[in-house]
């Protein structure tokens, strides 16, 4: 057997021992799943959070859209005059165009960007909503002395799961909501 071989071999053991002295600690435990985008999504205050967002983003695209409108037809008004105009007019008409295109980007980027308004109303109106969840869950999980809760929604692969161990309804009626 080559040199990599038996490093492979051996790291392959070592890893497999780290596995299986984990996996130790974790059957003693309970466990439980919830799906908090469920139980968002059943709450008014989130529906109402989500409409309004919603329509900010419709309006600020809305707003984006009129002046992509307006660029287009500056250009187009451009193409159409360029050989009427003097150099000089041309330079200015295309600082004009860049100036506007610049402007529309910064907005868009002001609106949508990593920290634009959206981002930020969204943490503004979301932050207490997901904190009011969250203290749900972490009550119900103390009542019933869980371990560890994982969110199903929250991109963990979950292949299947008994519905015994799901406390999304326990969580909802926690917060006085409808199944």
């Amino acid at each position: 057997m080559g040199r990599v071989a038996k490093w492979f071999w051996r790291g392959a053991l070592v890893l497999g021992g780290l596995f299986l002295c984990g996996l130790s600690g974790v059957w003693g435990q309970r466990v439980a799943v919830v799906d908090t985008r469920a139980i968002m999504e059943a709450m008014p205050e989130y529906q109402k959070a989500r409409r309004y967002l919603d329509s900010l983003a419709r309006a600020w695209h809305q707003e984006i859209e009129n002046r992509q409108r307006e660029i287009a037809q500056l250009r187009q008004q451009y193409q159409e005059e360029k050989f009427l105009l003097t150099e000089e007019m041309r330079r200015e008409r295309e600082q004009l165009i860049q100036d506007k295109e610049q402007e529309m980007r910064q907005l868009q980027r002001s609106y949508f960007g990593p920290n634009g308004k959206l981002f930020q109303e969204q943490e503004r109106l979301l932050k207490p909503i997901q904190e009011k969840i969250y203290q749900a869950v972490r009550e119900v999980a103390m009542n019933k002395r869980y371990s560890l809760v994982l969110d199903q929604s929250a991109g963990a692969m979950i292949l299947y799961v008994e519905r015994r161990y799901d406390i999304t309804d326990e969580v909802k009626k926690r917060l006085g909501l409808k199944d």
